[in-house]
């Protein structure tokens, strides 16, 4: 299926430029108050749902839009203003597990989420693991834990949760917290970051030497409000890395056991950018090379689909000329073409013209020349 199928008139918008095209938020109702709410969004504004089975949408609390489990799958949708008019970013989050058995085109819940909105979104699959910075950007605080949101702390059977280790780290940009849960061994202990040990009734957090302040406090706060809403008497103890001994209590809890092996990923700066044209002109679906390395505008054209690879995401630019075969057949090829790179996890984002994404605007390599 597409969410882009409508194809434009001859007076569409030019690639990067905004689209004066009709608002089609008031044509026809929508079954789903969650995504009518969306639709309906007049501000700016971030929410997230739960993609349970049978399509049913369950809405994440605000104080934990940002926070995501490896077995779910989740929708995100950001409203913001840019040049006076609403604009959708529709995410779906997919974790590490979900992801293997993951369809090449994005869920029907979702499907009817796009043909409800107008020409101003941008619709983005990620994966856990692979996200791209425009999706973690979202957040100021972001994490990601293994399991569902069924293993959260039981108070009335507290001995049936499973232990974790939780990381806490400000990234490069100081932009924000990422929270990784990571394997419980001493092993995992960076100095320059800060840890919690989360046994139910128990959560211990572990200062490195060298770790931030802003890492210290977000660990404090989630501390709180975990053991806020576990409702029953539970304790909480705050270790410095250079207080503690080996043989300390939480070093003999967690043991030291060897970590797994990493999985090796390409240097950023070994990456080599790419630009592709999908075009059925010769009567048969190609996807062809345009351009490695440098990529430049005047290799788009407007009744084709234009790929672009990048390091964190594969952008897919429909043109307004587009023909139904090539609109249809994105997630297919995107699907395709990240096997045969060896990058399946890689985020994906899908877009056609009139829209605004910031990456597809920044990608260029013309004004550096």
């Amino acid at each position: 299926m597409s969410f882009f199928n409508r194809r434009q008139s001859s007076n569409a918008a030019t690639p990067g430029s905004p689209a004066a095209t009709p608002d089609r938020r008031s044509q026809g109702g929508i079954a789903d108050p969650e995504w009518a709410a969306v639709v309906a969004s007049t501000t700016e504004e971030l929410k997230a749902w739960k993609l349970m089975p049978q399509d049913k949408l369950v809405p994440v609390d605000e104080a934990e839009v940002g926070f995501f489990y490896s077995e779910e799958t989740y929708v995100v949708v950001k409203t913001y203003n840019h040049a006076r008019k609403i604009n959708f970013l529709v995410f779906i989050w997919v974790g590490s597990e979900r992801a293997k058995k993951l369809a090449a085109d994005p869920p029907a819940k979702v499907a009817q989420l796009m043909s409800q909105l107008p020409d101003r979104v941008v619709l983005s699959r990620e994966i856990e693991g692979h996200e791209s910075t425009t999706f973690k950007r979202l957040f100021k605080t972001y994490g990601v834990q293994s399991g569902d949101s069924s293993g959260v702390f039981n108070a009335d059977a507290p001995q049936t949760y499973r232990k974790r280790l939780l990381h806490f780290r400000l990234n490069n940009d100081k932009t924000r917290i990422e929270v990784r849960e990571v394997p419980i061994t001493r092993q995992s202990l960076q100095p320059c970051d800060v840890y919690i040990f989360d046994e139910g009734t128990k959560m211990t957090q572990w200062n490195g030497k060298k770790c931030d302040e802003e890492e210290r406090i977000t660990a404090r706060k989630y501390i709180t409000t975990a053991l806020t809403k576990r409702k029953m008497k539970s304790t909480s103890e705050f270790l410095d890395q250079d207080d503690l001994f080996d043989g300390s209590e939480l070093y003999r809890k967690i043991g030291n056991a060897a970590l797994p092996p990493a999985v090796p990923r390409t240097p950023k700066n070994q990456f080599v950018k790419k630009m592709f044209r999908l075009s059925d002109e010769s009567r048969k679906l190609v996807m062809n090379l345009i351009y490695t390395g440098k990529i430049y505008r005047s290799g788009i054209n407007v009744d084709d689909v234009t790929i672009i690879d990048t390091f964190h995401v594969l952008l897919i630019y429909i043109g307004p000329g587009a023909s139904p075969s090539e609109r249809d057949s994105v997630w297919k090829q995107a699907e395709t073409y990240l096997k045969t790179a060896q990058t399946p996890q890689k985020a994906v984002t899908v877009f056609s013209a009139g829209c605004y994404c910031q990456a597809y605007e920044e990608v260029w390599d013309d004004a550096a020349e």
